[in-house]
């Protein structure tokens, strides 16, 4: 007990706790300050044409995936290194980079504890008969319990929030790949198709030259020559457009290395005859000969579509938990101490909120949750049966077009055989010239077609296997987004909580 005759020492005891809890409670708040970041544009640029093909850090993800020293000192540039280099550079692997890290620390500190909490009770009273004090001051130390399955679910919510950022990634080093090969196979497919218009268009020359000569004997009608140099035009206009479209899938590949404009003058696109480079595609393919059934099961268990909406459905899960829950209250344990001038008292008491009347937030909240869970299931059904239908679309595309292959060799094969024939009269003096440049005209229309083929066959098959997402004979792409997150751009989680 106090002497009620001596004020002094509860005045001082009250200051020196009042200091003290001064001083824990402005070191806690100073821990985390606002620091301004503002975006400055001209440093954003600086950046972005400081990327090269110089950088240490690209050089060092180049040879993690396979590329030799050889290949980095040559100026041709394959599709796979085109790919690496753009995959290094993209900002969008960044910003998914960047969530993946965000989830990580939140995972990493999911299991926090609710800080105590220090709360000073300062209370009036007008009676201050028998020695009272007018006013009372005191702590209370408030330690906060919080339900064991409350912390599990909010723990497993945020590590299924890491696989979904890390499947996010997966699913656009993926898509980068097989848009980047699309984009690759048209440039060099066009190269293919701007060669065989400009054969047609010599053999055209050729024949308009013949017809002429013949017009002047009188043996052909202007008619016919017309309806030869009218073809001729348009043709001539096909080669333009066929021109302009090579160039701008050159300028998409390039444009997809993320490469400031100085270093595309360094890149010289390897080539590769496009009718050899088919021909590897449908060798290292075992599309055509597989089994549909087989094709779904590769696809359900590989496709990261499906994957990040099955993690859906687990994150719906584990928040429906969460809110079931909320519904019970954390325990509060507050042992505190009162003092005025005539006497110090040690208190003690626990609580919890419980609602007067029905938690209709919290319901609310539940039912919400509900919902959310049944949409995810019916999004999983949706979207499963949508990647079903395209397979299904797609394989049945590669078997047409295998046959429609067959018939345009076929084509091919015969007018070859009918320009031997035509040939061999020729010599004999059975037909004229005109009749060995028509049969080259068809041809090379015969060649232009059966190209055309060879594209839609070719992009039919790189559509089916970006659907199964199976590991690529060149780069094992989920290998790669893993090198690509421990090489290109290091970073350790350390951050903890507060």
């Amino acid at each position: 007990m106090n002497d009620p005759a001596n004020p002094v020492f509860p005045r001082v005891t009250a200051l020196v706790f009042i200091s003290l809890f001064l001083i824990f409670t402005l070191q806690s708040c100073a821990l985390q300050q606002y620091q301004a970041e503002p975006l400055k544009l001209e440093n954003i640029s600086d950046e972005i044409n400081s990327w090269g093909l110089d950088n240490p850090g690209l050089i060092s993800f180049l040879k993690s995936n396979g590329i030799l020293q050889p290949e980095l000192d040559s100026s041709d540039f394959s599709l796979k290194r085109l790919y690496l280099i753009g995959l290094y550079y993209n900002p969008a692997m960044q910003t998914a980079y960047r969530e993946m890290r965000k989830a990580q620390m939140v995972a990493q500190n999911s299991n926090y504890k609710i800080n105590p909490e220090l709360g000073v009770p300062l209370e009036h009273h007008s009676d201050t008969s028998n020695g009272q004090s007018t006013w009372t001051i005191g702590s209370v130390l408030s330690f906060i319990y919080e339900r064991r399955g409350k912390r599990e679910a909010r723990q497993a919510e945020a590590r299924i929030r890491v696989i979904n950022t890390k499947l996010a990634l997966q699913r656009l080093v993926i898509d980068t790949y097989y848009t980047l090969e699309r984009d690759y196979f048209y440039y060099i497919i066009s190269s293919l198709k701007i060669a065989e218009t400009e054969n047609e268009i010599a053999v055209l020359r050729e024949l308009l030259e013949k017809l002429q000569e013949k017009y002047k004997l009188g043996a052909v009608s202007q008619f016919e020559i017309s309806t030869f140099m009218l073809d001729l035009q348009k043709r001539l206009f096909e080669l333009n457009l066929l021109e302009n479209l090579m160039q701008e899938r050159k300028d998409r590949i390039l444009a997809g290395t993320y490469l400031p404009y100085n270093e595309y003058e360094n890149i010289n696109i390897h080539y590769i005859d496009p009718l050899s480079y088919i021909e590897e595609l449908y060798r290292n393919s075992d599309l055509p000969a597989s089994n549909p059934a087989a094709l779904q099961t590769t696809m359900l268990a590989h496709h990261v579509e499906l994957a990040l909406s099955l993690n859906a459905y687990a994150q719906a899960e584990a928040k429906l938990k969460l809110e079931i829950e909320k519904q019970y209250p954390d325990i509060v344990l507050s042992p505190g101490f009162i003092f005025d001038q005539s006497d110090n008292i040690w208190t003690l008491g626990a609580s919890w909120v419980l609602p007067l009347f029905k938690n209709s937030r919290q319901n609310l909240q539940i039912r919400k949750a509900l919902e959310d869970r049944k949409i995810r299931q019916h999004e999983i059904v949706d979207k499963q049966k949508n990647l079903l239908n395209f397979l299904y679309q797609k394989y049945n595309a590669i078997v047409r077009e295998n046959k429609t292959l067959a018939v345009s060799d076929s084509i091919i094969t015969s007018i070859e055989k009918r320009g031997r024939l035509v040939q061999e009269q020729l010599a004999q003096g059975g037909t004229d010239s005109i009749a060995l440049l028509r049969n080259r005209l068809e041809y090379y229309r015969a060649k232009q077609r059966q190209t055309s083929v060879y594209q839609d066959a070719v992009n039919a098959m790189s559509e089916l296997e970006q659907l199964l997402q199976r590991d690529h004979h060149q780069l094992k792409l989920r290998q790669v987004a893993d090198i690509w997150i421990e090489n290109a751009k290091p970073g350790e989680i350390n951050e903890q909580a507060d």
